[in-house]
């Protein structure tokens, strides 16, 4: 949340699948990141948007994206690699995100 205070008068995203958003009432916090940045939300087979959380935070941003069956574990496992942009998954690797 230091974000804001970091760079006033910017908009911030969020960016997610259905399948983590429909889990949002489980999140630490979630209307203060609510409050702080609007959520885009990209489909996920097999998972249906929860209107209710919507409407608890008072809307989303809907992406349309093809359907691709990996979720953020799997990329941060290195398992679903092959599946990201090559320019996304050398951003992952150089910078050592998702290591353990």
């Amino acid at each position: 949340l230091e974000l804001g205070e970091r760079y006033p008068g910017d908009a911030f995203y969020l960016i997610t699948g259905t399948d983590s958003f429909n889990t949002l009432r489980t999140w630490k916090d979630p209307l203060s990141i609510a409050a702080c940045a609007r959520f885009i939300i990209l489909d996920r087979p097999g998972y249906q948007l929860d209107e209710t959380i919507v409407e608890w935070v008072g809307g989303v941003l809907r992406a349309k994206n093809c359907l691709i069956d990996i979720s953020s574990s799997e990329i941060r496992s290195g398992h679903g690699e092959m599946l990201l942009h090559p320019g996304v998954a050398a951003y992952i690797r150089t910078r050592g995100l998702y290591r353990n």
